[in-house]
This record gives structure tokens, sequence and C-alpha cells, in this order.
């Protein structure tokens, strides 16, 4: 996602969105803190395009049984990042939140649920606050996507199409996997998480750790490193590489 061009294609193809001119990484792993003693967050990819208007790109790997949740609180962070003192709440940007998922977390079989808020009296009125929560799911089987976000899902799920953007995302994550650099990253994002775990402090650490430790796998990270990181044993973490087998 830190090709420019890659995350503007999954952007727009995720929204439904015409051609994005250019975008701007406001941070790399944005960690936003609304106040000291509430709920950081930290999240993966947080861009504007130039208009203004922020998204906000999750990939989930495992159902946490929290992401409806999640969403909310991501979008509260996101508005009060975006927001300055004294502006007006109409010139607040458009944000979207997006979640790319490895599982149904709704269990309807959508490639894509899009969420806005309407008056549940009037069907075609709708609030219009410039928010949208949308999840993408690569276990979805029924509704209307592009291609781009059919190769995006695909993808995820390891099939490789042969569009020329299929073989771009291709191309990319073969780049990306071959840097030591990266793996060396990849270790050093996950210890906070991690660290939260062992401790107790986070809801969801399990599900967290075992989505560190199955990335970790996928990406061929020695198992003595994700001991230390995630608490599991040799023979746990050779269990969980069986799973994707």
């Amino acid at each position: 996602m830190l090709n420019e061009s890659i995350c503007k294609r999954i952007i727009e193809a995720t929204a439904d969105l015409p051609p994005i001119e250019r975008i701007e990484y406001i941070e790399t792993e944005k960690t936003i803190d609304v106040r000291i003693d509430s709920k950081s967050v930290r999240l993966d990819v947080y861009v504007q395009d130039g208009q203004g208007t922020a998204y906000n790109i999750e990939l989930q790997a495992v159902d946490t049984k929290e992401l409806p949740e999640r969403s909310r609180y991501y979008q509260s962070v996101v508005d009060l990042d975006l927001i300055d003192k004294g502006m007006d709440y109409v010139d607040i940007s458009d944000s979207y939140i997006i979640f790319i998922c490895r599982e149904d977390i709704f269990n309807r079989g959508l490639k894509r649920y899009t969420f806005k808020y309407r008056c549940l009296e009037l069907d075609d009125l709708f609030l219009d606050d410039g928010t949208t929560k949308i999840f993408l799911n690569s276990k979805g089987i029924t509704g209307d996507i592009n291609e781009d976000a059919q190769d995006v899902l695909a993808h995820i799920e390891g099939v490789i199409g042969e569009s020329e953007f299929a073989k771009t995302l291709d191309n990319e994550v073969k780049r990306v996997k071959s840097n030591e650099n990266w793996r060396a990253e990849y270790v050093k994002q996950n210890v906070n998480d991690v660290l939260k775990f062992r401790q107790g402090r986070e809801e969801g650490a399990y599900e967290k750790a075992v989505e560190v430790a199955k990335t970790g796998i996928q990406n061929n990270v020695p198992f003595e490193t994700l001991t230390l990181l995630t608490g599991f044993s040799t023979d746990e973490l050779y269990e969980l590489s069986k799973l994707d087998e």
C-alpha cells in the first residue's frame, strides 16, 4: 500500500470512485491518541486525496467479532484527527473506513458490504454526513464489484488473475516479501501489539496473536522469533502453520 499507484487503485476499486488524482500519506502506521487515558488506534493505511477526503484501510485476517464496533471507533478518532479547533462542522472532510477481510463477518455471502446512515422511516433519506464504512469479503460469492476489487480479493485468497492489475499486485507483493528490511519492520510493528497480548491488556488479544503468528509463518519469519513475539510454543506454531495448508 506504500506504492501510491496501487493504493489509489485499490481505494478507487473498493469504493467505486472515479480516478483519484493523487494521494498523500498522512503517516505510515498512523497512531492516533484521543486523550492520554483513552485507547489509542494504530491505522494500517491512512491517506488523503487531493480533495481532503480521508481513507483508512485495514487488512483483517481473522474475524475478531468486534469489527463493526472497531469501525465506529476508528471513524470517531479519524474525525477528531481531521477537524481543527475553530473549524465549522460543515467543513470536516469526508472519510472512508475500509476493512479488507478474509472472513465473512456478516455471513451474508456478499463480496462487499457498504454502510451509510439512512433514516429508518424514509428509505430515500440519508444522513449525508460524509462517512462511509466498507467491508470487503474475500470469501464472498455474490454482489457486483469491479475487476480491480475482484483481483484484490482473489489475490488475498492466493489466486493470481490474468489482468494487468493482478500481475502488478503479485509483482509488488513478491518484491516486498523479498525485502529483508520489510521483514525487520514487520517484526518491529507487531512487538507492541503482542506485548499487550502477553500482559492481557487488549481485548481480542489471543486472536491478534494468532493473526501475527499466521502472517509471520506465511512470510517465513523464524519460529524462534514468533515464539518470542507471541508466546506460542514451536509445537503450537507448527499446528497453526498446518491450518493454512
